[in-house]
């Protein structure tokens, strides 16, 4: 067990140098084509900018709100204002507004001056950085979907990362009409989230799970069976969430509510009826009573459930087929 240990310890410091190399990497490419030595403007604030960069892959929905409420979280304790350019594949501000932080970036706000300005590359893994006050800029290309709170032993951090986020995002009127147009109520109901990725048909592309007719069978009646005991537990309601339109149809048809829309990866090509499909499955779960997921084998432990659970300041609990 010592071996396996020390082995899986190596590969991980391995996974980690090899990805702070790639972000060194790429870093140095925006510098080249991006950047330049002399001063355009004398910035007036100190500012993080986190930059989706359309010409980049970049993770699912969570793992993206994931890293930008933990950037801004070390914004926030170094004192620096923050700024979030997300519009792509969609403009977020059409769905998410500023809330008490004032994160909609301005043209021409930004430096490309390497005197005002330096690249941090956000890994979720090891000490919450110390920014330099002199540096008035600093810019977040490339990221990770990992918890630097959760990751550095912060006390509290599920109660800090869901106030941050309350602090940076509310619906919008759009979304807001999209949420109050269900029959949901906040707290009236149960979330139960199951996330299969390919296990019962292409969702998203990257994972290979591969299971026959029999084995696909076998997986939902395990997971009804699961439901079932969750149910009795509960007094109020149930509202399945999944990534399975073919799953969310069974669960209808053995009496669980579902939400109207198909489900769709948010890395695919979306329009906007599957951003809102995406951002309302996000908002109702965080404004259930409980939140449960379901997990074992051939399915995927998901974060989407249990950060809208910490986005909604409401109970979360994992439970295994």
């Amino acid at each position: 067990s010592t071996v396996l240990f020390n082995l899986l310890c190596i590969n991980h410091s391995f996974r980690c140098l090899s990805l702070m190399i790639r972000q060194c990497v790429r870093n140095i490419i925006y510098y080249i084509y991006s950047y330049q030595l002399f001063r355009d403007f004398v910035p007036f604030d100190n500012t993080v900018f986190f930059i989706i960069d359309e010409s980049r892959k970049h993770p699912g929905f969570a793992d993206r709100l994931k890293a930008i409420v933990c950037v801004y979280y070390i914004a926030k304790i170094n004192g620096y204002k923050f700024k979030l350019i997300f519009s792509y594949p969609f403009k977020l501000h059409k769905y998410l507004e500023p809330n008490e932080v004032d994160w909609l970036s301005v043209d021409g706000t930004m430096s490309y001056s390497l005197m005002n300005t330096r690249l941090l590359s956000y890994r979720g893994y090891g000490h919450i950085p110390i920014l330099n006050k002199k540096v008035k800029q600093y810019h977040v290309y490339n990221y990770v979907g990992k918890n630097i709170l959760e990751n550095n032993g912060i006390e509290n951090w599920e109660l800090i990362w869901g106030n941050c986020f309350k602090e940076l995002f509310e619906p919008t009127n759009l979304m807001k009409k999209i949420i109050e147009d269900q029959e949901w109520k906040e707290n009236a109901y149960i979330a139960v989230h199951i996330r299969f990725v390919n296990a019962l048909g292409h969702f998203e592309s990257g994972e290979n799970v591969t299971l026959n007719s029999a084995e696909k069978k076998k997986l939902i009646n395990r997971c009804l069976c699961k439901l079932l005991e969750i149910k009795k537990i509960n007094s109020l309601p149930i509202l399945i969430f999944s990534d399975s339109n073919l799953f969310l149809n069974i669960a209808k048809e053995n009496g669980y509510s579902i939400l109207d829309g198909e489900v769709i990866h948010i890395s695919n090509t979306i329009g906007e009826e599957d951003v809102q499909k995406t951002l309302l499955d996000f908002f109702m779960i965080s404004r259930a009573k409980k939140v449960y997921s379901i997990i074992g084998d051939n399915l995927y432990t998901s974060a989407f459930s249990k950060y809208a659970a910490l986005a909604g300041v409401k109970i979360f609990k994992s439970v295994k087929l």
